[in-house]
């Protein structure tokens, strides 16, 4: 998820990438899968991905998109194991920084400080993306997805009109706010005629009173 206003610690990003290797992942391919121990800090340079979460009847739940500038799996490192399954939802490249450079780098008190920081933000994100399936109205859960999406592309949780990319699949789009995909549809046609929606490509635009 994406990292926004880690004052002094762009040197230790910087070192991260440096230091990863790019890999390529196909839409549909699994990043990472819960339980596993292919661990490592990801960013996700290009593409789009998204986490899930193994629910106790053995199918997945859809928890959060993950945009192009996330960096994820820190807490696996220190947990030893891969806490969620990430899919990638399109064509994506992803640096990895392994398990072996994060031993390294592991008493550097500005690292510490960076990870610590990556993890805090990802929980209030995903925090953010769970309390939107509380919301009963479903075109509430749509906009309220939408303005913590962009809380995630660009740091800042919108009020009034805002714009964002949106260029993941539809059927995720509506797996996140649990709904169908043709109830979604409907919705971002009923949204678009009434004004409150402009849809422009992969850009969405939303007017709220």
């Amino acid at each position: 998820m994406v990292m926004r206003n880690f004052e002094n610690l762009n040197h230790v990003k910087d070192m991260v990438l440096r230091n990863s290797t790019l890999v390529e992942y196909q839409r549909g391919e699994t990043i990472c899968a819960a339980g596993g121990d292919k661990l490592a800090i990801r960013f996700i340079s290009s593409g789009e991905a998204a986490l899930y979460s193994q629910l106790e009847v053995c199918n997945e739940q859809i928890c959060a998109p993950l945009a192009r500038g996330s960096i994820i799996n820190v807490i696996d490192l220190l947990e030893g194991t891969n806490q969620h399954t990430i899919k990638a939802t399109s064509r994506s490249m992803v640096y990895e920084f392994g398990l072996d450079k994060f031993l390294q780098h592991q008493n550097d008190p500005d690292f510490l400080r960076w990870c610590i920081r990556v993890v805090t933000h990802n929980v209030k994100l995903l925090s953010l993306y769970t309390s939107v399936l509380l919301l009963r109205n479903a075109d509430d859960r749509l906009i309220m997805f939408l303005r913590v999406t962009h809380l995630q592309q660009h740091g800042v949780l919108p009020q009034g009109e805002f714009s964002l990319d949106w260029g993941m699949p539809q059927q995720v789009f509506a797996d996140m706010i649990n709904v169908t995909r043709p109830y979604l549809n409907q919705r971002l046609k009923a949204l678009t005629d009434a004004g409150v929606l402009t849809i422009e490509g992969t850009r969405y635009t939303i007017r709220t009173p």
